[in-house]
């Protein structure tokens, strides 16, 4: 069972990290009042962070209604149709969070040059687009991956 659970989790190099370790270990240990449910409620801020960062991101490119797009497509490309595409499907990881912060991080490096120079949004317009155009292939991709997974043959003995 737990080869699944593994296999089904993406591989972050923040979880080899000696302070994630010590985290998760104080977190899961043997007499800690921390539950499974409390930790997914956790979770939850990290669901909710696209959309805190995003929705600003399109009222401040000027584009209040392509903010809130690129937020609904990223909440979309979360773990629920992640865990089902597997990596080998291909495109399934075209724009995950990371990549989705680095474009903003790096739109907002820019929008302070591009705003003392010249008084544009130009670059916040960019960073939006490319995260919605991002997250929708990566949700087309992802269902695409579950699909061709629904449609295999299943192995005799194979967990469903």
């Amino acid at each position: 069972m737990a080869k699944a659970t593994t296999e089904a989790r993406r591989q972050l190099a923040s979880r080899s990290y000696g302070w994630a370790q010590y985290v998760a270990a104080r977190l899961t240990g043997i007499g800690t009042q921390v539950t499974p449910n409390q930790i997914s409620l956790l979770s939850i801020p990290d669901r909710l962070a696209d959309p805190l960062f995003l929705v600003p991101l399109g009222y401040a490119a000027g584009y209040p209604w392509l903010g809130w797009l690129a937020a609904l497509l990223a909440v979309l490309t979360g773990p629920c149709l992640g865990r089902l595409a597997r990596p080998a499907a291909g495109l399934w990881r075209a724009l995950p969070k990371q990549r989705r912060m680095a474009v903003l991080t790096v739109a907002l490096l820019i929008q302070a040059i591009d705003d003392a120079l010249w008084g544009s949004r130009v670059s916040l317009l960019v960073a939006v687009i490319i995260i919605a155009a991002g997250s929708l292939v990566t949700c087309i991709s992802r269902s695409i991956a579950i699909a061709r997974r629904l449609e295999a043959p299943r192995v005799a003995g194979e967990a469903s």
